[in-house]
């Protein structure tokens, strides 16, 4: 028969995509699920037992709990290879583990996918900005020339449609370069 303790357990090696860490109020690890395993590299049994700050690139964010609402706040981790692992993190108190001593809750999320895909973002707004750029400027100069001459009152239409809509075009080629910085 399952107990409660069983099937949280379950839930929060489940949990594979997150990093949770429960800790008493010294900071001793008293729960590392299997999304830490996967996240950090460290074998649950390396950890049980230890100080949390190992997993921490810097502070333990326990200043986090000030708030009754805690907000995911950016953290860098610690993976056992000793390369930074930037996580999404966030802090609760617990009432502890099987009528323990209070302490910690600790779940964090991988920001590493996260960031990859702004750089992919990144780039990709650079080079279509740039893409675009060229040739519409290329237009707004024969525009240009276009409207210098002597044209029709149609003709001028034409001309200043061609060169409003090629300024709102780079415009907006600007504002989404802009946006993305």
């Amino acid at each position: 028969m399952s107990t409660n303790r069983d099937v949280a357990e379950g839930l929060i090696d489940a949990a594979t995509g997150h990093a949770i860490v429960a800790t008493d109020d010294d900071g001793v690890v008293v729960v590392f699920s299997r999304g830490a395993e996967l996240l950090l590299g460290y074998p649950r049994d390396e950890v049980l037992g230890s100080k949390v700050d190992r997993i921490f690139d810097g502070d333990v964010p326990t200043a986090d709990l000030d708030t009754d609402a805690p907000a995911p706040r950016e953290r860098t981790l610690r993976g056992r290879d000793g390369v930074p692992v930037p996580a999404q993190v966030v802090v609760t108190r617990t009432p502890g583990v099987e009528g323990g001593p209070p302490g910690h809750l600790f779940v964090a999320t991988d920001m590493i996918e996260r960031r990859r895909a702004e750089q992919l973002q990144d780039e990709l707004i650079g080079q279509l900005g740039h893409d675009l750029r060229s040739p519409l400027t290329s237009v707004l100069g024969y525009a240009q020339l276009l409207g210098a001459e002597p044209l029709t009152e149609e003709q001028h239409r034409y001309v200043n449609a061609i060169e409003r809509n090629g300024r709102r075009l780079l415009h907006l080629i600007n504002e989404l370069q802009a946006g993305n910085q």
